[in-house]
């Protein structure tokens, strides 16, 4: 802004100059001449002493030889170009706080402007709906938790039955081994009474009894084999029970897990019914009054922090080569009348498409008496160039024009420059003087009189 200035100083500079400048050498010439003459008249003449003269002029003259105008001469000085960049502050911690449930608002105890401390009630949300759900959930779990302990008496009962299947098969298999044994003895013993028989040394009832005892032998392994398929098929059906058993384990655990997840969700539902700070700030805006009917998502007030402040300003893409985060910058707050050294921390990697500015957020110490939304304006600093500066006190106004007292012959002549951005105390000069000219620093007290 400050450049825009200088320039159109330059502007009406070059405009008006020669002409203007013209008519007040004019004016000046004019002015000499009649103060020449004047000075004529009253000037006293040879062999008149200095007590002869008036005492107001005699104490200018005095005054003029004791307190000589101090003077300086124009030299070119090295600037740093600077862009000012318009933001804003802005709270670091902002959050709006939001339902999480459907219920209707019971307590909502904060006002707007109203500064809350961390963990402060906001509002509090009808939950009855929500205990509901809670009971049953509760219930769900109840039953799930019967289940599971029957599912695991049902599989400690396939078990025991896999156990007792094995052991009764076990039990006829070894029988079993015995009637073989018994039945291979039984055919021994028969074989020899035939024999004996057919000598004659026993009788046709001994060869008889022989052949009952095998037979009788043969009918019961017959028996104990059957035994053992029958053994071997309650084996099978106790271990099928065995696995469904365990199958119904996991089912079983997966419904009592839904249900204990319900039981959560219910009880963080029960949370979400209400609302407290997460952080000391500031209640900046409320969404919803006490009785309304608040929903999943719906905000319910918004909370910034005033204690955590940060300077966001837009900056033309053209300049955004010039910063970098961990940069400082200084950065003046208008309202405040401050201006504090900032620190870029961040710099959003995407330019906005319509006015082609990348948003650079930088940080700032404490301010007593900042608020966010503040403006204020951030100092950036371009190249350096040369440029002829002088102090404000330099300058006069005269004939409607700004100038400065410019020694010439010893002499000080009014000079009409060209001003242009001002830095500090000092003025930078567009036009109307040249590196080497002396000028008068206080140009008062050439106007009141000194010379």
């Amino acid at each position: 802004m400050e450049t825009q200035v200088g320039r159109l100083h330059q502007q009406r500079f070059s405009g008006w100059s020669w002409g203007h400048l013209g008519w007040a050498l004019l004016f000046l010439s004019l002015g000499g001449l009649g103060g020449w003459l004047l000075g004529s008249q009253s000037r006293p003449g040879p062999g008149v002493a200095a007590s002869e003269l008036p005492v107001s002029e005699t104490e200018s003259l005095e005054t003029a030889k004791a307190a000589p105008l101090a003077t300086m001469e124009v030299k070119p000085r090295e600037i740093g170009q600077e862009r000012i960049l318009v933001g804003s502050l802005e709270a670091v911690e902002r959050t709006s706080l939001s339902s999480r449930i459907v219920g209707r608002v019971l307590e909502l105890p904060v006002q707007e402007g109203q500064q809350v401390a961390a963990g402060s009630l906001i509002a509090r949300l009808d939950v009855s709906d929500v205990q509901a759900a809670q009971q049953q959930a509760q219930a769900q779990r109840q039953q799930a938790e019967a289940q599971l302990q029957q599912a695991q008496a049902g599989l400690l009962a396939a078990q025991a039955g896999v156990r007792g299947a094995e052991e009764a098969l076990r039990q006829v298999q070894a029988q079993k081994q015995q009637a073989e044994a018994e039945l291979q003895e039984a055919r021994l013993h028969q074989e020899r009474m035939q024999k004996l028989h057919a000598e004659g040394a026993v009788a046709q009832a001994q060869v008889d009894q022989a052949n009952t005892r095998v037979a009788v032998l043969l009918g019961r392994l017959a028996q104990l084999e059957a035994g053992i398929q029958q053994a071997e098929q309650g084996l099978t059906q106790a271990r099928a029970q065995l696995a469904q058993a365990k199958g119904r384990i996991p089912e079983v655990q997966a419904a009592m897990a839904q249900a204990q997840a319900g039981v959560a969700q219910a009880q963080a539902n029960l949370a979400y019914g209400t609302l407290v700070a997460p952080f000391a700030g500031v209640v900046t805006r409320k969404y919803v009054e006490v009785g309304a009917l608040a929903g999943p998502g719906q905000p319910i007030v918004e909370l910034e922090s005033s204690e955590r402040l940060r300077f966001s300003v837009a900056v033309p893409e053209s300049l955004a080569g010039q910063i970098r985060v961990g940069q400082g910058v200084p950065i003046s707050i208008d309202s405040l009348n401050q201006t504090v050294e900032g620190a870029i921390r961040q710099i959003i990697p995407s330019a906005d498409p319509s006015s082609r500015t990348v948003e650079v957020k930088a940080e700032i110490p404490p301010l007593p008496g900042a608020m966010p939304g503040m403006l204020g304006r951030l100092k950036l600093a371009g190249e350096t160039r040369q440029a002829l500066l002088l102090p404000q006190t330099s300058l006069v106004e005269q004939f409607g024009l700004t100038g400065v007292y410019r020694l010439a012959d010893g002499k000080p002549l009014f000079t009409p420059v060209a001003v242009g951005s001002r830095y500090g105390d000092l003025v930078e000069i567009h036009a109307g003087l040249q590196p080497g000219d002396e000028v008068i620093q206080e140009a008062a007290a050439v106007r009141a009189g000194s010379f």
